[in-house]
This record gives structure tokens, sequence and C-alpha cells, in this order.
């Protein structure tokens, strides 16, 4: 129906014909060479671990940051007197956290005692995160005057009738900076909406037409280069070279070969497993990484009604 999607987690070198050898230039003694990355065989991931989330959310007013949402929940829920051990609580979307546990039973009781703690009542709800549905990239969408909310509902009626799509939610999630002044629109859509898509990755739109794919993007931090945050929630106290493991901006990289700092660290925790190409920047769309967090997103989308 579509174009085929991006390259999977598993295809994490490409394929390129053999090029004849190169005779090899002789150096002046003493001279420096440039380090020459050095390649790595192709590496199958295994998926990442799923444990059970609970998504806790903002119901107050005025709204509270993910921060002080933690601290709160700390103070007034222990987890070990729950009998919950707690894997991992990091920031979500609109202030949010996301709890995971070692089990569905655990993930369960604590969300049970945030919604009937009298406390917490008001402030914040927790329940399981809903699954994703479709998103697609539409490329390059031109400028209009007029206030955003307006903008983004003329484009949608304009993208529906156009295309015959049917009655179901399709909405804006965000713009990611296009070609001069037109931005590519990142839109979610119900699965019975997604379904009736052009096969052949251009949406018409009035008396023109807009290249689109599907859209497989992982939420990442262009600070620390973790995923799961955006820099705005990020808690490492300095940027990150995303060149090299080191602890200083990019643009005061001194290396000439990358390496990806998650792909070094993921060799380290696995040393009997599997070990990956590290010979890449953090925020290379080829690191292994990042394509199994692509994986893993396609896999929790909901394409069925």
């Amino acid at each position: 129906m579509l174009n085929p999607p991006p390259p999977t987690w598993a295809k994490v070198t490409s394929k390129k014909k053999a090029s004849p050898a190169k005779p090899t230039v002789p150096t002046a003694p003493g001279s420096a060479q440039r380090p020459i990355a050095r390649p790595s065989p192709a590496v199958s991931l295994p998926p990442r671990p799923s444990f059970p989330v609970v998504l806790v959310h903002l119901s107050g007013d005025p709204p509270v940051a993910a921060p002080a949402l933690k601290t709160m929940l700390e103070q007034n829920i222990s987890p070990h007197q729950l009998g919950v051990k707690v894997l991992a609580c990091q920031p979500a979307g609109g202030n949010g956290l996301l709890i995971r546990t070692e089990t569905a039973d655990m993930a369960k009781t604590i969300t049970s005692a945030i919604n009937s703690h009298v406390e917490l009542s008001g402030v914040c709800t927790a329940r399981e995160p809903r699954k994703r549905v479709p998103q697609i990239l539409v490329y390059d969408v031109p400028a209009t005057p007029g206030p955003r909310a307006l903008e983004e509902a003329h484009f949608i009626e304009k993208l529906r009738s156009s295309n015959d799509l049917p009655e179901g939610d399709i909405r804006v999630l965000f713009r990611k900076k296009g070609r001069g002044s037109s931005h590519h629109w990142v839109i979610s859509m119900a699965p019975s909406v997604f379904r009736h898509l052009p096969a052949r990755g251009r949406l018409h739109w009035g008396f023109g037409s807009l290249k689109f794919r599907e859209f497989f993007e992982p939420t990442r931090c262009f600070k620390c280069h973790r995923f799961g945050h955006v820099r705005q929630n990020c808690s490492a106290p300095t940027e990150l070279c995303s060149r090299c493991p080191g602890e200083h901006p990019f643009k005061d990289c001194p290396r000439d070969t990358p390496v990806c700092r998650r792909c070094r660290d993921y060799n380290t925790r696995n040393k009997n497993g599997p070990r990956v190409s590290i010979y890449h920047s953090a925020i290379s769309e080829k690191c292994p990484l990042y394509l199994r967090e692509c994986e893993a997103l396609r896999s929790n989308t909901q394409y069925a009604s």
C-alpha cells in the first residue's frame, strides 16, 4: 500500500559493490595519518526488553513539571511497601511520567495505588499507555497565513477531501524544518484512515500533491543522546558530544573518527552478547540502536481498527 518502510534495525551496514584495491601511497616518515573507521559485520540485535509501563499524566491545574510530579509520587507512594519493583521512571510528553515495572501485576498495583491515593486525587492519573496509531511525515508543506490551529484545520480538511479519506481522527503532531519557508508535518491518523492512503507515496492536495512516508522516529534527546525524552526534559548537567563519548559540545570535538556513545555503552554492558559497530555518530540514522528503536515503534503501532 505504502512505500517500503525504512531499513529495520537488523540491517546496520549498507550494501556496496566491491571496488578494486587501490595502490598504497607511501608516506613520509613521521607523518600523521587520518584514522580510518573500521567497519563491523552486520549484527542482528535482539528486540529491546519489554516491560509493563504505567503512564502518569497530570489532571490538575496548575500543571506540575515532571521532576516535581516524581517527587510528589515518591512522597506519597512507597513501591517497596507495595511489593513493586520499579525499573525506571522517566519523563513523558505533557510533563507526565513513564514508570516501568518488573511484572504486569506490579504495574496494576502501582496504578491502583496512585489513582486511589487521597493526596494525589485531582493532581494526576495513572493508566496503561494507549497503543501507537499510524503516523506519516508529509514533506514540504507550504506556509499559509493565519493562526496555527486554523491553518492545520484547513490543511486536514483539504487533505481529506482531495484524497477521499473516510471519517476518522487526523491530527498534526508537530512540524520539522523543510526546504525554504516550508515545513515537514508529522501527522497521526486513525488506522481506518491510514488504510486509505495512496500506495504511491504522494497525497493529492488541491491542484497539487505532497510527498509522504510512514513516520517512525523515536523520541530522543540531542543533549545527552538517549532515547525516551527530549532536551527540555533532560537531567544531564552538561551537553554531551554527538561525535564521541566525550563531555563537550560537538563543535569542540577533537576526534576525526566518530564513536557512538550509545553503541559503545551497549557493547560494554553486553560483553558476552553480539557486538555492534561503534564507528558512527550518535545522531546517525544508521546507528543499530536507533534502528532498533524504530523497529520497536513499528511493532507497537496499531494498524487494525
